[in-house]
């Protein structure tokens, strides 16, 4: 599965990814002996615009980060699954029944999850392995943490056992489908817990009712440009550029957004409220188009609309199915389109309105925001970006302002002076992070 990710050397990456690989090579080298050991680096992503689309078949903007999780596997003689955390500072050790790593925290449950969904996919010939990770991606932040470490796992995983992209293929009956297209969205309907072509039945996932976004940034960006993309089916619609001389300033609100518990099950609403749209649309039109954005696709923005304020009107469902479809529609449809082409034009003026737009959107209709993630969107403009917007499930979270490479020092000085201003509490947890678009997750060769 790894030969699918370009590889380079540590002497290639930046400082931070180098010293990550080789202090993670150093600790299963420690363990493994001469037993062979693979590294990788496996990144966040920020999602600059597509609020909540992706699971209903929308589009969005999005890039890797600089920041993520590096890790080091080689493969045991038993079944079980021995990580070093070495940023949290935990040892976890995980059986072939998820062990005693089933725990409410992410640094045990999410290594059960994923052992536990590769075992029922790819049976008993799924081997344990020695794995070290560490990490420099936030977590809860809204920059996908889990969502890298789960990618990790599982591609350490395939490394130790020789599941190759075939097997893949076989598990989905797409013989000829691209590698990575694939593994991202093997990759989310393991996290989601969903059935994934023809094998598994539904298995313990993250939790939350997502889309493939997170997993496409991560296995499929490119340095310096942001994809375009619409899922379910995947679908590259564009690949844009960077405008020279600026780049992404990401601001950690200290507000976690925590894929458990009450901030799940908030996201999960949303999802549902699309799949509820979409399931009066197909009662009221006669039609089996999966999502909203094939029933978009197929009829109109107008004719779904109309069919679902019918449906409302009768007391079919309740109103807030037509303002969930109102927010998705011109998110997916009208703002990121737009604000992908006034990008690629090099227009950061347009770009920056229809970002404001987004953001406002999120605050009324989604509901996501929280008066945090808010006043750092707002007071990032303030400050001269060129635009700005908070980004991921949202409850909390990260937000990204587009800044000039030359000033985004002082612009981090000032932007934290202004967020400890306003809420000194948050800002003490805080942190402001130089977020470039960066490579996907790659194979990483130490020596040594």
């Amino acid at each position: 599965m790894l030969d699918a990710l370009p590889r380079v050397s540590a002497t290639e990456e930046g400082p931070d990814v180098a010293a990550g690989a080789r202090r993670v090579y150093a600790s299963v080298r420690a363990r493994a002996g001469a037993r062979r050991i693979d590294v990788l680096h496996v990144p966040g992503r920020i999602e600059v615009l597509g609020k909540h689309s992706d699971y209903a078949g929308g589009r969005s903007l999005t890039c890797a980060t600089p920041q993520g999780v590096c890790l080091a596997v080689a493969a045991r003689d038993d079944d079980d699954l021995v990580i070093d955390d070495l940023t949290l500072g935990v040892e976890i050790r995980v059986g072939p029944e998820g062990g005693d790593g089933a725990t409410a925290s992410d640094a045990g449950r999410i290594p059960a999850v994923v052992q536990r969904r590769v075992r029922a996919d790819f049976g008993t010939r799924v081997r344990g392995a020695d794995i070290a990770v560490a990490r420099d991606l936030p977590a809860a932040a809204g920059m996908s943490s889990s969502s890298a470490l789960g990618t990790g796992l599982f591609l350490a995983l395939a490394a130790a056992s020789g599941i190759a992209v075939d097997d893949l293929r076989r598990l989905a009956n797409k013989p000829r489908d691209d590698a990575l297209e694939l593994l991202a969205g093997y990759l989310a309907a393991v996290e989601a817990g969903r059935p994934f072509g023809g094998g598994g039945d539904d298995a313990e996932g993250v939790g939350t009712r997502g889309g493939s976004e997170d997993h496409v940034a991560i296995l499929l960006s490119r340095g310096g440009r942001l994809g375009l993309y619409r899922y379910d089916p995947l679908v590259r619609l564009d690949s844009v550029v960077m405008p020279v001389g600026w780049t992404f300033a990401v601001a950690v609100s200290g507000v976690h957004a925590s894929k458990a518990t009450s901030e799940r099950e908030a996201y999960n609403r949303l999802s549902r409220l699309t799949e509820e749209a979409a399931a009066l649309w197909r009662r009221r039109s006669g039609r089996d188009d999966p999502h909203l954005g094939a029933a978009i696709a197929a009829a109109g923005a107008r004719a779904v609309r109309a069919a679902l304020v019918e449906g409302a009107g009768a007391g079919d469902p309740p109103r807030e199915l037509v303002d969930r479809f109102d927010a998705f529609e011109r998110e997916s449809e009208v703002l990121v389109p737009r604000a992908a082409a006034a990008l690629a034009e090099g227009d950061l003026a347009a770009f920056g309105r229809e970002v404001a737009r987004s953001q406002r959107l999120a605050e009324s209709r989604l509901g996501n925001q929280v008066r945090e993630t808010s006043f750092l969107a707002a007071s990032a403009v303030g400050l001269g970006a060129a635009a700005a917007s908070a980004f991921g499930a949202g409850f909390g979270g990260a937000v990204w302002a587009l800044v000039r490479e030359n000033a985004l020092d002082d612009f981090h000085d000032e932007w934290r002076r202004s967020y400890r201003g306003a809420f000194p509490r948050r800002a003490a947890e805080a942190s402001f992070l130089a977020c470039p678009p960066a490579p996907p997750a790659r194979r990483i060769g130490v020596h040594g």
